[in-house]
């Protein structure tokens, strides 16, 4: 985590919600949404950096005659894994 300046940033929340997180006060929410928003941009980095590399792949054509295939979903399971760490 880069620390440093910080900025308040002010939200407005149902009342019912915030009577839910006063009964668990002994939880840093602060610590918790600040977690959540930095995992939330390095997933949407991750998103914008695989559509850039689908986009220079598109007209690249295979080097052999051998193609290694790997499903979309195991990819994105090993590439999330790294940036989850």
């Amino acid at each position: 985590m880069v620390t440093g300046m910080s900025e308040v940033l002010s939200i407005r929340i149902r009342k019912d919600l915030r009577e839910k997180m006063r009964r668990y006060s002994d939880i840093d929410w602060r610590k918790e949404i600040e977690e959540f928003i930095e995992r939330r941009i390095r997933e949407m980095e991750f998103e914008e950096t695989i559509r850039e590399v689908e986009s220079l792949l598109r007209g690249v054509e295979p080097a052999g005659d051998e193609v290694l295939e790997v499903p979309e979903d195991a990819l994105r399971e090993r590439l999330n894994a790294g940036i989850r760490a």
